[in-house]
């Protein structure tokens, strides 16, 4: 099982210029912080838990770094700041 939860898991992956993210399907639903940065932060964790030596792991994290500097992530308001805070902050 914990092979096929990770071959799904490369195979889902996005990869860019800024590195490699998973995306909800549908609308992202930010009262309850159902975002593609959410997602990428918890395929990552689990990656890292069960196969460390995966390559995505570089690039996930690489993503992640820029996805805080977006500008959801740069809002004046405080709820911006404590998703992204509790988003980065592990």
């Amino acid at each position: 099982r914990v092979k096929n939860l990770i071959a799904d898991f490369n195979n889902e992956a996005i990869l860019s210029a800024t590195g490699a993210h998973w995306e909800e399907k549908g609308d992202a639903d930010w009262w309850n912080m159902n975002t593609d940065t959410r997602s990428t932060a918890i395929v990552l964790d689990t990656l890292v838990q069960l196969d460390p030596e995966n390559k995505l792991n570089a690039n996930a994290v690489r993503w992640l770094m820029v996805a805080r500097q977006a500008p959801q992530c740069i809002g004046h308001g405080v709820l911006n700041g404590a998703k992204c805070h509790f988003l980065f902050s592990a």
